[in-house]
């Protein structure tokens, strides 16, 4: 994983189940990827059992001209 933004979190070593719901840079991450939905290209930044955050990659647009 090259980025993740559990990473300096003082709670990154506990499930993520328990911060889905509080974590503000999470929401913030899947409200991104909620307004970007017109592209398929993303880059998977961290996951859990129930949900998968991801940022959609600023070369999205490059890979789906190919």
């Amino acid at each position: 994983m090259i980025s993740s933004p559990c990473k300096a979190c003082k709670k990154r070593n506990f499930p993520k189940d328990e911060c889905l719901k509080t974590c503000e840079l999470i929401q913030n991450i899947q409200g991104m990827q909620l307004a970007r939905r017109e592209s398929n290209v993303y880059t998977a930044v961290d996951f859990t059992e129930e949900s998968r955050f991801q940022i959609a990659s600023p070369f999205a647009s490059a890979l789906n001209a190919c």
